[in-house]
C-alpha cells in the first residue's frame, strides 16, 4: 500500500512539473506573439527609433512623428503590454522609454529561427554573453 501511494505522489508531481513547464512555453510563445505583432506596424517601429535615442513623453512623440496623441498612445498601449517599452513617471510627467531585454528575445529567436527554447535560461544567458548583450 505505502509503495502504491509513493506511485501517485510520484505521478502527481511529475504532472504538476509538466504543466509548470507547459505554462512557462505558452508564455514565451504568447511574450513572443506579442513583440512580432507590435513591431509589424511602422508606427510603433518608428516609436521604438525615436526611444533607442532617448526616453520621451507621449506628446514628444506625437509632434516628433506628427500623429494625434490618442493614435501615439494607443500603439504605445501596445508596446508596453509586449513590454518592448515602460513607462515612469516623473512628477506629473510620463516618459517612456524602451525595454531592450524584449528585443533581445525576438533577436535570439530569429537569429536561431526558433530553436532556442527560450526555457533553458542557461543557454539564453550564455547567447546573451556571447553576443555582449548582458
Amino acid at each position: 500500500m505505502a509503495q502504491e501511494d509513493y506511485s501517485i505522489r510520484v505521478k502527481l508531481a511529475y504532472s504538476k512539473s509538466d504543466k509548470v513547464m507547459l505554462d512557462k512555453k505558452r508564455n514565451n510563445e504568447k511574450r513572443l506573439t506579442a513583440i512580432f505583432f507590435a513591431l509589424s506596424d511602422k508606427t510603433r517601429r518608428a516609436i521604438l527609433a525615436l526611444l533607442i535615442k532617448e526616453d520621451l513623453m507621449v506628446s514628444s512623440i506625437s509632434n516628433r512623428l506628427g500623429i494625434k496623441i490618442g493614435s501615439a498612445s494607443k500603439h504605445l498601449q501596445i508596446l508596453i503590454r509586449s513590454k518592448l517599452v515602460q513607462q515612469k513617471r516623473h512628477g506629473q510627467k510620463r516618459f517612456c522609454s524602451i525595454d531592450l531585454k524584449s528585443l533581445r528575445e525576438a533577436q535570439i529567436w530569429i537569429s536561431s529561427i526558433g530553436g532556442v527554447d527560450l526555457l533553458d535560461l542557461e543557454v539564453l544567458e550564455n547567447i546573451l554573453h556571447q553576443q555582449d548583450l548582458v
